[in-house]
């Protein structure tokens, strides 16, 4: 075959007389998070979750506690987690255009704020604060965090071809 340009299932690639060289970047390849970030923020999201179900505040050198659930705002801090769990899968499967790394990181920034202001509030009863706030705090950091890096580092996804790793 003499030197060219051939048609091939992957799309148009050049023949030197000796070898396929390798295809031009496409420039309507899909930018995607990185990988790495969606399970990390997978992870964060669980974290939160099942912070809400730990205890938020406690009296009497822990004998009388109460968890996030117990108090209802517990509820809202597991469905921010699952919320993000989800999104965190979706980016883990190279779907992370975008929007998915900026919705994550409202999530998390919901989760870290409800967390902070659920430790001013125990605080100010004169309670001890539970483990269960303190890992939503952290998790919910994590998360936003994570997410955040997932909208800047961002990786070409064309037609299959498999994505370079952080």
């Amino acid at each position: 075959m003499p030197p060219g340009w051939y048609p091939t299932p992957q799309g148009p690639r050049f023949w030197d007389g000796r070898q396929w060289l390798a295809p031009p970047p496409n420039p309507h390849a899909e930018l995607v998070t990185s990988p790495v970030l969606g399970w990390i923020i997978v992870a964060g999201g669980a974290v939160v979750a099942i912070g809400s179900f730990m205890p938020w505040a406690s009296a009497l050198g822990g004998l009388v506690s109460k968890s996030g659930i117990d108090g209802g705002d517990g509820w809202i801090t597991l469905l921010l987690g699952l919320g993000v769990v989800g999104l965190g899968i979706a980016i883990g499967c190279k779907q992370g255009t975008l929007p998915l790394p900026i919705i994550t990181a409202v999530l998390g920034l919901a989760a870290t704020a409800l967390a902070a202001f659920e430790v001013s509030d125990v605080h100010d009863r004169q309670l001890d604060t539970g483990a269960g706030l303190w890992i939503i705090l952290i998790a919910g950091l994590l998360v936003l965090g994570s997410s955040v890096a997932g909208a800047f580092v961002r990786e070409r996804r064309a037609d299959g071809a498999p994505i370079a790793r952080m």
